[in-house]
C-alpha cells in the first residue's frame, strides 16, 4: 500500500492564567471524524490554498516571530492557524487601526461570534479574509510563538505535517460553542489533563500529550514564551 502525502497543517495551543500556572484549551473530537476521533487536541487544521493568496498574506501583521526556530514555516501556515483558531475555537488573532484586539469592542466581538457558524461551513480562507476586511482587521501574527513540528506517522492513511504555535488568549476574547468537528471545549490544568490520559478519561494524540509534558514546567506565559526563544528547550517533534 502506497504511503499517503502528510498534508500541510496549523495548530495553535491557546493558554491563559490559571490558579495553578497556565491552563490550555483543549477540544474533543467528534467520534465520526476520520482523523482523531474522540480525542483531546487543539484548535487547528489543514491549510488551505488561499492561505496563501495576496489577499490573505495582505491581512497578516506582527514582527513574524511565529517563524523562529524553523525556516520551513511560511506565512501560510501563520494565516491558517490563525484561521483555524477563529473557525474551531471562535477566537480571532487580530487588531483594528487602533491596535486594540479584535474581541475587546463588544460589538465587533458579537460579530465575530455570529459569522463564525458562516466561515466555518464555507470553508477556506476566502471567507475568513472578507470577513477581516469587512471589519478592517489585521491578522495579529507577532502574537503566534512557534514550538514545534509534527509529522503523522507514514502508516496512517490520514497524514498531517503540523507545525503548532502558541497564543496568549487575547483581551476580551472568550471560546465559543464548539465547532462542526468538536463536541466539547474547555480549560484544562495541564497536570490535570495528563493525569486524565494516563487514567483513561481522555485519549490524546502524542503531539498532544508531549505539549502538555511541556507546559506543565511553567507557571505564566511569559515563561513559555522565554522557554520557545532558547533553542534547547523546544518541544521535540517527530517526523512520520
Amino acid at each position: 500500500m502506497p504511503v499517503a502525502a502528510p498534508r500541510p497543517a496549523s495548530t495553535v495551543v491557546l493558554l491563559r492564567p490559571g490558579p495553578r500556572g497556565c491552563e490550555v484549551y483543549l477540544q474533543k473530537r467528534a467520534d465520526t471524524l476520520r482523523f482523531a476521533p474522540g480525542c483531546y487536541v487543539f484548535p487547528g487544521g489543514a491549510l488551505d490554498p488561499e492561505d496563501g493568496a495576496p489577499e490573505a498574506l495582505a491581512r497578516l501583521g506582527g514582527e513574524g516571530r511565529w517563524v523562529s526556530g524553523d525556516p520551513d514555516v511560511t506565512p501560510a501556515h501563520a494565516v491558517a492557524a490563525l484561521r483555524e483558531c477563529y473557525e474551531e475555537a471562535g477566537v480571532l488573532l487580530a487588531r483594528d487601526a487602533a491596535g486594540r484586539p479584535a474581541h475587546a469592542d463588544a460589538g465587533r466581538a458579537a460579530r465575530l461570534a455570529a459569522a463564525r457558524p458562516s466561515v466555518e461551513a464555507r470553508g477556506g480562507a476566502a471567507a475568513f479574509v472578507a470577513l477581516l476586511h469587512r471589519e478592517a482587521l489585521t491578522l495579529d501574527g507577532g502574537a503566534l510563538r512557534y514550538v514545534s513540528h509534527w509529522v503523522t506517522p507514514s502508516w496512517q492513511p490520514l497524514r498531517f505535517d503540523t507545525r503548532f504555535f502558541l497564543a496568549a488568549l487575547p483581551d476580551g476574547a472568550s471560546p465559543g460553542s464548539c465547532s462542526g468537528e468538536s463536541v466539547e471545549g474547555g480549560w484544562w490544568d495541564p497536570r490535570a489533563a495528563l493525569a486524565a490520559c494516563e487514567a483513561g478519561r481522555m485519549q490524546m494524540l502524542r503531539p498532544t500529550e508531549t505539549m502538555l509534558w511541556f507546559l506543565r514546567q511553567f507557571d505564566t506565559f511569559e515563561e513559555v514564551v522565554r522557554a520557545c526563544d532558547d533553542a534547547s528547550l523546544k518541544v521535540e517533534g517527530r517526523r512520520g
